[in-house]
């Protein structure tokens, strides 16, 4: 599992228009079901000369990712300040593994 600091790069490191990246970390979007890939080697532009690795992570689901880790890190702020750590010893240990 990717920090949430590894998941910030991959998003913020998104060329205009990736709408994935596959297991390489080469950012690929689609046209009309065709699949481009962005090419860092013939100057930063989209190629369509890309065979997929078939895994791809969908961008849309990484910023999802990002922000629910970021709610949940607010969230035991909220629960630390409150007093509740006891209480909540089973959700500490899952964010603090997880954040």
């Amino acid at each position: 599992m990717q920090t949430l600091e590894q998941l910030k790069t991959v998003s913020d490191n998104a060329p205009d228009g990736a709408t994935h990246i596959d297991v390489v970390g080469d950012y690929v979007k689609f046209i009309d079901d065709e699949m481009y890939h962005y090419s860092f080697v013939r100057g930063y532009g989209w190629s369509s000369d890309y065979v997929s690795p078939c895994e791809l992570r969908s961008l849309s689901d990484i910023n999802l990712i990002i922000k629910q880790r970021e709610m949940l890190g607010i969230a035991w702020d909220a629960i630390q300040e409150a007093g509740y750590e006891d209480f909540c010893s089973e959700l500490r240990s899952y964010i603090e593994d997880d954040l």
